[in-house]
């Protein structure tokens, strides 16, 4: 039996518009690909997968791919913009063999499994975490069973949908092995210019799940409770990818790392005992209200060089409008004593949040001036499926009927209108306030300046040359 993994092609011509020069450092390691690879592989399972994002395929080279090969299922991973994309991939598939599986996966997957299955091509979704529940629609597809005992899938039967019901446990981390990086084009990794340090770099995941209640983010699919990691676990794959690869830099793909401090301590602790800080360098993400002085100091001494702040807005009541939980004099404090220990800051806002006006967004450009982090992302608000918002909006008829690839954040590159404006604002409006906080925060002497001073290479050459490219483009 052969299976095949899919991670979709993304047109950046679409999805980045005048940034699409940039394409080349969005490409990060499918990570749930590779540990559901891995799980395959481990029994006995004959596997490939193929990233069409990051290699760059057209649709018709990856259903070649799959024809030639005589593949019996193909899975393939789908976030929200990338959703006529699957499509085609499965219709295509179809067409030169009916007898195939194909079986969706991913956040949008996970949020609106009927918005799938409607189409005759689509056979199973794989709602939530997937390793456990693909193996297991593996093994009644080889023996022919039914699919109907299987939890956390959904699939057609009879003319109508069925739902099976989520899992109540979801997967052991540390009972997984590593991810299939012998799959990957491990070479086409790169950081994005805000994020890199040191080549190579390396992506890793070190939880699941997230307690916190953001209207605006689906990470909550993947449950509330949190879910770690051993510290044997963690560092038994960064000596791989070390000893592999030649890993330079390590980037936490979790959303919020550090979320719990004690587990923060004793992973700084245990890079600094282990030698870690000495090989290699790290970057994350994580929320203000998480970290302190005496933790960001510890971050610094054991190797973490940028830390991604999400704050969103500078206006208190935008903040608690989508549920974020920390103030803005939080955030203040948290920044000061980011810098204050060394480590480079880059922080998210987002433009067209409920609430939000002209006035609240230029009090965020003001803030986010006054914070003066080293790095700042403006996005437009995307109200995705599986988000407390999306639903939100949806019940208040509050979303126009657009494509699903219309769904982007960075409308003022591309010209795509924006999907949901705030009372009392025009989609011209917000792309021009995106437009006009790059250009003010950038073209700042003392940022220009800045960063400068942090070119030390011919790679940082070109990295700085293709975001002043995409900057003044827009």
């Amino acid at each position: 039996m052969k299976i095949i993994l899919i991670n979709p092609p993304m047109d950046f011509a679409v999805a980045l518009g005048k940034a699409k020069g940039i394409a080349k450092y969005t490409a990060m390691m499918p990570s749930g690909l590779a540990y559901m690879a891995a799980l395959l592989k481990k029994n006995n399972l004959d596997v490939q997968i193929i990233d069409a994002y990051s290699l760059g395929l057209s649709i018709e080279r990856i259903v070649s791919q799959i024809d030639a090969a005589g593949t019996d299922i193909v899975g393939i991973s789908c976030v929200t913009p990338t959703v006529p994309t699957v499509l085609s991939i499965a219709k295509r598939l179809k067409e030169l063999n009916k007898n195939i599986l194909a079986v969706i996966g991913g956040f949008h997957a996970s949020a609106l499994p009927e918005d799938l299955l409607q189409y005759e091509y689509i056979d199973v979704v794989v709602r939530g975490e997937g390793e456990t529940t693909f193996m297991e629609l593996v093994e009644a597809f080889r023996q022919k069973k039914s699919f109907s005992p299987i939890e956390g899938i959904s699939f057609k039967e009879n003319g109508g949908f069925i739902h099976n019901k989520n899992r109540s446990l979801f997967v052991d981390l540390d009972s997984l092995p590593l991810p299939a990086y012998e799959l990957l084009p491990f070479h086409l990794y790169k950081a994005p210019p805000h994020w890199a340090v040191k080549e190579p770099v390396a992506f890793i995941q070190i939880s699941r799940g997230c307690p916190f209640n953001c209207t605006f983010c689906a990470v909550e699919i993947l449950g509330k409770k949190r879910r770690l990691r051993s510290m044997d676990s963690i560092f038994k794959e960064i000596d791989f990818l070390i000893e592999k690869f030649n890993a330079r830099q390590i980037m936490f793909q979790d959303p919020d790392f550090p979320v719990e401090r004690k587990y923060a301590l004793e992973f700084c602790n245990e890079a600094i005992k282990r030698g870690y800080s000495k090989r290699i360098v790290w970057t994350t993400s994580t929320r203000v209200d998480l970290v302190d002085e005496e933790l960001l100091n510890k971050m610094y001494e054991s190797g973490c060089r940028i830390v991604n702040y999400g704050i969103e807005s500078g206006v208190q009541e935008i903040l608690d409008n989508v549920k974020k939980g920390f103030t803005v004099e939080k955030a203040r404090k948290s920044i000061k004593a980011s810098s204050k220990s060394g480590i480079k800051n880059f922080a998210t806002f987002i433009f067209g949040l409920p609430g939000d006006s002209r006035k609240t967004i230029l009090d965020t450009l003001k803030f986010a001036k006054e914070l003066d982090v080293d790095f700042a992302q403006f996005y437009i608000l995307v109200p995705y499926p599986g988000t407390a918002l999306y639903k939100m909006l949806k019940k208040e008829n509050k979303l126009p009927q657009r494509n699903w690839d219309d769904f982007l954040a960075m409308s003022s590159m591309t010209g795509i209108d924006p999907i949901f404006v705030p009372e009392g604002m025009t989609e011209s409006e917000l792309k021009q306030l995106q437009k006009m906080a790059y250009h003010q925060y950038y073209f700042r002497p003392r940022m220009m300046l800045r960063h400068l001073g942090n070119i030390h290479s011919v790679q940082d050459v070109v990295r700085y040359f293709d975001v002043a490219k995409a900057l003044l483009s827009i």
